[in-house]
């Protein structure tokens, strides 16, 4: 994941599952962190393809 050029998190996966496999836990942790350092920041997701699939 990344913010413009910066990049938040990788997270390796193997090959054999889909893209979004784990997505929303990585990103339930991110924004956690992120709440920590900023908790007023506004936070916009934006999935590409299908990655992050509707719960």
């Amino acid at each position: 994941m990344f913010c413009g050029e910066q990049l938040l998190v990788s997270y390796l996966r193997p090959g054999n599952v889909g893209a979004a496999h784990h997505a929303w836990a990585v990103l339930k942790l991110l924004v956690q962190r992120l709440r920590q350092v900023w908790p007023r920041v506004k936070i916009i997701v934006r999935g590409e393809c299908g990655v992050l699939p509707l719960a």
